[in-house]
């Protein structure tokens, strides 16, 4: 029996191949890593800032009814803050309320910024000017009380997924020392 090269180098082939680890499991690719809603601590209150800037902007200029009709308030409220700017509006309406002249806010300071599960959360202060505020009666007559502090400290937080669905969940008057 005769056995030609051939036959033998492929035995040969043969066995070393069953010697041979196989290509082995794949690998797992990478998890991808979520993207921050915010680049910066920076970034994130000048977003939170400016939301809270056009709501007040969207108060000064709607009517406390118009606020309460079509879900208008929810395009800038959440949460806590939602239920009581209803709880107040409602009040007003009730009394025949509306205000005239243009608040503003300063001084803005980042207190917390923090994002968990792809959620962003920024805390901050700010001073709520209302001196070129008035609020009315159904006669024109003002209902401010005399003496009222025209600065606010307030603390605001305000949340969402990305900048674009930011919302404010709520605004609290600072109960600390007054730094407006």
């Amino acid at each position: 029996m005769r056995i030609t090269l051939a036959v033998v180098l492929g035995v040969v082939a043969l066995a070393l191949a069953g010697c041979t680890p196989g290509p082995g499991p794949l690998p797992i690719p990478p998890s991808p890593t979520a993207t921050p809603v915010f680049a910066s601590d920076e970034e994130a209150l000048e977003a939170a800032v400016g939301l809270f800037g056009e709501y007040l902007a969207f108060a000064d200029t709607t009517s406390p009814q118009e606020q309460l009709e079509g879900g208008r308030l929810e395009g800038f409220l959440a949460s806590e803050a939602l239920d009581e700017s209803r709880e107040s509006l409602q009040e007003w309406v009730d009394n025949g309320w509306s205000s005239s002249g243009h608040s503003s806010i300063d001084s803005p300071q980042l207190q917390s910024y923090r994002e968990s599960q792809g959620v962003a959360a920024v805390t901050f202060y700010l001073c709520e000017d209302l001196s070129a505020v008035d609020v009315v009666d159904g006669t024109g007559v003002s209902v401010v009380t005399p003496g009222r502090r025209d600065r606010l400290p307030l603390e605001v937080e305000v949340s969402g997924q990305s900048s674009q669905n930011l919302r404010i969940t709520r605004s609290d008057l600072w109960a600390g020392d007054d730094f407006c």
